[in-house]
Parts: C-alpha cells; structure tokens; sequence
C-alpha cells in the first residue's frame, strides 16, 4: 500500500451471484447487512510475474503515455512469462506495463539485497526504493534510493540514508516519509521513523517521532487529529524522545507538524503485531498478526480506541486496501481456509489469501474468492488502480483499473501467474486481456 492516491471513478457492481444471495441471507440472521458485490474479477489476466515473492506495489501512469505501470518490489531475480521459466533478470524490482503485460521496456533498477518498500512521486516520474540493500545498478545506495520511473536510473541528487531496513514509503506535501528498522536516516538519530526531502534527500532533523519496544512496518497520512501519520508495526510505544514515550501497542499515529504522540490509543490484541494500514472517509483498517490474524475497522470521526468490528482468519493478515470503486476493504495475508466475520459466534466463509469485506461490518463478499496457491508466505501487497476513461481529445486511451496483489503465491484461480495479479473489473470497460504476452 504504498502508492501515490490517484483519482478513482465509480463502477457499476456486477450482477448479484447465488453465493452473494446466500450470504445475504446468513447476514440478516447475524443482524448486519451484506455487502455490494465486489467489482473486481476472482481469476487475473495474464502478464508477466517475477520468480519470487514480491512485498510491495506501486503505480505511476505518466511514464507511457496513456498507461498505467505497475512496479514491484521484492526478493526476486528475473521476470517470469506465463507458463514459462524465468527471462530477464530484475533484481528485486520491476515494472509491468499493465495494459500490455510486458515489461516496461529499457527499466532496469536492480539492487543487491531485498526491496520491502515503493512509492512514487506526485508526478509519477520519480521511483522511491526502499529495503536492505547497498546498491542500485550498481550505484551505492544504502537502503533507500530514488531513481527514474521511466528507466530506473538512479538520480545523483538524491542522497538519503538508512542504517537499517526501509519497510515502508509515503510521501505526502514536501516530504518522503520512512518506516522501518533503522536507528539512523542521514546519520541523524530518527529510530523507526524519520522523513526526507523528495529532491535530495535531506532529513528533517526537527521531526523526531521514534518508536519504543520495537519498530515501524506501515504507514498512512491522516486528516486526523489536525493532520497525522497512522504508524503500525511491532512497536509498544510511541513519543519524540526516550524520556516521553507513551504505551501504543502496535499501533498509534503521530502529528505531521512536530512528530508527537496523537491522543488516538488504539486497542488490538496483545499479538496483533500491525501489517498494514489504510484509511476510507470514515475508518482506519489495521491488518495484523495472530493469534490467527485479524482486521480491525476503528472510527476515524470519534477517535475511538475499540473496533467497531474485527474479523479473524487462521493465517496473518498481511495487507489492506480500501476500494472507492466498489465500497469494500481487500484484505491480503497467509490464511488460508477460515474467514470469520460477525459478531460471536462468527460465521465464516473460506478464503485463499485475499478476501474482500463491507466496510460497514466486515461481512465477506461473496463474489470475489481467488483460490490462491501456496499459503505461505501469503499475500503481502494489495493495490486499487482506477478505471480511466478516454480523455475527450483523443489523447489517452481507456484503461481498464486492476486490483493489483503481490506476495508469495505460484498460481491463481487455475493460472499460473506468479507472485503478481491482475484482477480486472467486471464487467470490464475494455478488453482486459493484454495482447502479447
């Protein structure tokens, strides 16, 4: 969930399946309502994927005129073509054109070491790169990088540091922001979290949020509490120095403008170390650990510290995403059979590492299923990429918007894409099969 907010249009749901009525039904015994159907396909098209897992997704649609690419970072080496062994080399990253399925030609930002972290800048023409490496192209670049969306050429201005893993990117106004292991960013003392300017990568050294207990994984910016950073991870404390840190188990948030410490203390259970985040006009979603692993809906307008609903699953819940084409949160992880929702005793359904919830109540959708293959290390990445009609002139083609996911899975609903899907919309507003690949 690191990319760059783009404009998302409205779509119309597809026609309600038997298996969505049955559900209907069983959520007017549990007394919460079913959700809209998903407006995403269960079985993606065909493209490219990598040999490996891959932990992270971002888009950019200004590289290729009238395209959107998708770029993954991960523990890959070589991009692999559907239904044959591995081609070129990409060393933990890559770029696919998704309305190709091809790779986008002339990119190449190999690094030496894992990629956990991408976002791109506001004018899709800058790549963010971070993970644990010390290299890009060869290039020393510890950690943290920014090269060129178009062709992964590292850019000489940028300059920032870590000593540690980059687990996570945002960049928001006049800064990039940083989750992660690191103790240090720039050789300044920035533990966990720290941000950056976007053109050379300087540290802000007044903005000195810190976690305590463990580290951040995940991040999103908030409206919230004046403007603020949603930070979740391992982590059980939160403050700007070792002497005012406050209890926040796993997850928290902290102001924008002077790096404190929010009133926002929200409760998850004393193992639910924090995946990812991600907010709609109304919530903040948290996908965490176990026991079993859950998601958690909590209320952005009163700032309530209890869920408004949490459902559980048999594996982590490793990713989210909120979708305003269709209205449901998509939730990504390890589990593979039990998806519990509803109050106790929950129901449950059975789901293959993703899964699609009403953001409402938590009440599965019953027309996106995948059946993912290979539970683990599960699903790690989720992303929506909007449907984007012509432009009046001519100029820019239709673009037929994805749910993107990325993990460690070695095939999908009878495919065999690897590690990286596309699921088109239904019904889609093009073809979505990409010619050539």
């Amino acid at each position: 969930m690191t990319a760059t907010s783009l404009l998302r249009h409205a779509r119309r749901a597809r026609p309600l399946r038997t298996a969505g009525a049955l559900l209907g039904a069983t959520a007017l015994v549990l007394g919460v309502a079913g959700p809209a159907p998903a407006a995403y396909d269960s079985t993606p098209v065909l493209t490219y994927g990598v040999n490996n897992t891959v932990y992270a997704l971002t888009t950019s649609d200004t590289v290729v005129q009238g395209h959107t690419v998708s770029y993954l970072g991960g523990s890959f080496t070589a991009l692999k073509k559907f239904g044959v062994g591995s081609t070129p080399t990409a060393l933990h990253v890559a770029a696919i054109d998704q309305e190709t399925g091809n790779p986008l030609a002339g990119f190449k930002a190999d690094t030496n070491g894992t990629v956990r972290a991408l976002t791109v800048s506001p004018d899709g023409q800058v790549l963010y790169i971070g993970g644990t490496f010390t290299t890009v192209n060869g290039v020393s670049a510890t950690n943290l990088a920014a090269v060129s969306a178009l062709d992964g050429t590292v850019i000489p201005g940028f300059t920032a540091t870590a000593n540690s893993t980059v687990r996570d990117l945002v960049i928001d106004g006049n800064y990039l922001y940083l989750a992660g292991t690191f103790s240090q960013v720039d050789g300044v003392t920035h533990v966990g979290l720290a941000r950056v300017d976007p053109l050379t990568g300087v540290d802000d050294p007044n903005w000195k949020p810190r976690t305590g207990g463990g580290k951040a994984w995940t991040m999103r910016v908030s409206s919230d509490n004046g403007g603020s950073l949603i930070v979740g991870g391992d982590f059980t404390s939160l403050g700007t120095s070792p002497n005012n840190l406050v209890t926040r188990n796993f997850l928290g948030s902290v102001s924008l403008l002077t790096g404190s410490t929010t009133p926002w203390n929200p409760t998850v259970c004393d193992r639910c170390f924090v995946y990812d985040v991600d907010t709609s006009p109304t919530s903040v979603y948290a996908a965490t650990a176990g026991p079993g692993g859950r998601l958690y809906d909590f209320d952005r307008a009163s700032g309530s510290s209890t869920p408004v609903w949490t459902d559980h699953a048999d594996g982590n819940m490793q990713a989210v995403e909120y979708s305003a084409t269709d209205n449901l949160v998509y939730v990504g992880g390890h589990f593979d059979a039990n998806f519990e929702y509803g109050p106790a005793p929950q129901a449950f359904v059975v789901r293959h590492q993703l899964a699609a919830v009403d953001p409402a109540s938590g009440v599965p959708d019953m027309s996106f299923a995948p059946q993912s293959t290979k539970p683990n290390p599960g699903v790690y990445a989720v992303l929506i990429t909007p449907v984007a009609p012509a432009s009046p002139d001519g100029s820019t083609a239709d673009k037929a918007g994805y749910l993107l996911a990325g993990g460690g899975f070695t095939g999908v609903t009878g495919t065999s894409q690897t590690h990286y899907e596309q699921f088109p919309v239904t019904p889609p507003a093009i073809d979505p099969s990409p010619p050539g690949v």
